[in-house]
């Protein structure tokens, strides 16, 4: 097989070739032509068709790439009414893991389906709303909405390390069990109930918030807040923390509470509190 420079140097031997023979006949005798002279004198020069050639230093192998899964995360935050906000977190190589949410001084972890995905609707604290998502492998995604409108709503939320703490709200007079109780057994009523956090997590936090509308065309009314604490195998006889956070008239304040519990011997009772925060007294605007 010939290479690039074979081919050439045949090609510039053809050109001499070729020379030599136009000098002959320039510088000959000048004698009469005979027959059969020129084709002996001057050599066939055609060209030579090459086939087939492969240039060896020019072959480059192809590399397959290696598929690589995409990773690449992301969190929205969208404002809806109602002062919530619907947050959209994917992150495809953290599937069924777990995340844990950070907003205004709330946490709470949640898990992520089998693709990486999760939807949730998130009662906002404050009228500029941040939230922090922190994926298992360590990563840490961020999103903001402006919930225009924040101070349409009055909030309080309790989280805590157990799912034993339970807040209560008493809407205008309410009895415990009657209309208007509402709490995470009885989330109707005037106000919203909503819980955040999964139990099937290790060291979850759990986040309870009670919402309601500022009023501005109903009776002046107040709602009485409690909360109770269940005594449990795995709070017994040591303090429980509690964080009590309260949104209202625009501003943000926070509360801490350390729960004393029972021995273990008390496990299946309640240690109640009335108005661990101020009731929420609503006048017509």
């Amino acid at each position: 097989m010939l290479s690039r420079s074979t081919a050439l140097t045949i090609a510039a031997t053809s050109v001499a070739v070729l020379g030599i023979g136009l000098f002959m006949q320039k510088s000959g005798p000048d004698t009469p032509p005979v027959a059969g002279a020129e084709s002996a004198a001057i050599l066939d020069v055609s060209p030579l068709k090459l086939e087939n050639i492969t240039y060896t230093s020019l072959s480059h192998a192809v590399l397959e790439e290696a598929e690589v899964p995409v990773c690449a995360t992301s969190m929205t935050a969208v404002p809806q009414a109602g002062a919530m906000v619907q947050l959209s977190l994917s992150a495809p190589c953290d599937a069924n893991g777990n995340v844990t949410f950070h907003h205004a001084g709330m946490m709470f972890a949640q898990r992520l389906d089998d693709h990486g995905q999760l939807e949730l609707a998130v009662p906002a604290m404050t009228k500029t709303a941040v939230f922090l998502a922190e994926l298992a492998s360590g990563e840490t995604l961020m999103a903001s909405a402006e919930v225009s409108d924040m101070a349409d709503y009055e909030r309080i939320a309790v989280q805590a390390e157990d799912h034993g703490v339970g807040l209560h709200a008493f809407e205008y007079g309410a009895e415990f069990g009657g209309a208007g109780h509402i709490w995470s057994q009885a989330e109707d009523g005037a106000g919203q109930f909503l819980k955040l956090g999964d139990a099937s997590l290790p060291s979850a936090q759990f986040l309870q918030i009670y919402s309601h509308a500022v009023p501005k065309l109903r009776a002046e009314g107040e709602i009485a807040l409690s909360l109770e604490a269940e005594v449990r195998s795995t709070t017994c006889n040591r303090p429980l923390n509690v964080q009590i956070l309260s949104a209202r008239g625009g501003g943000l304040r926070a509360r801490e509470l350390s729960l004393e519990m029972p021995a273990c011997d008390a496990v299946g009772d309640f240690l109640v509190l009335n108005n661990p925060v101020e009731s929420l007294k609503l006048s017509r605007n």
